[in-house]
């Protein structure tokens, strides 16, 4: 009967402290009012990174001023599979850009966009490329063509 007793002892103890016994006519607190937050070029990034489903890397891209063209090589790394690549270069003004596709090939490791001539493009361009199947996708970093 004294183990009953103190539970009961504790049980109206917690109750007390719960600020809901008899009488207590106050209302459940406010949460603080909270604006939502922009997201920033960080978390878009971030979101952008995740949303790929493979990772594309610009080997190299070599401005060669005899022929005015940029020669590029890429490669998917984690992917082994047929798909296209899409190399872009875009000017260092963003206003003009060259773009051709190519047919991925698989290798025993990884997934090759051929070294591809992207004829009319200027140097120090931005090259970006992107690798996309039936079921993936995904897009380089820029890389700034180098005079070679």
């Amino acid at each position: 009967m004294a183990v009953a007793g103190t539970l009961l002892a504790s049980a109206l103890v917690l109750a007390g402290c719960s600020g809901t016994g008899p009488g207590d006519e106050s209302a459940e607190p406010e949460a603080p009012e909270t604006e939502a937050a922009e997201p920033t070029a960080e978390a878009e990034e971030d979101q952008a990174a995740q949303d790929q489903d493979v990772n594309v890397v610009v080997i190299a891209a070599d401005y060669d001023e005899a022929s005015g063209a940029i020669e590029v090589r890429s490669i998917v790394t984690d992917h082994i599979g047929e798909g296209v690549c899409t190399i872009t270069a875009t000017s260092p003004d963003g206003e003009d850009s060259v773009e051709t596709t190519v047919d991925a090939v698989p290798d025993a490791q990884s997934t090759v966009c051929p070294t591809t001539l992207l004829e009319g493009a200027g140097p120090e361009w931005d090259v970006v490329v992107s690798f996309s199947d039936d079921a993936l996708a995904g897009a380089s970093e820029a890389f700034t063509a180098e005079t070679i």
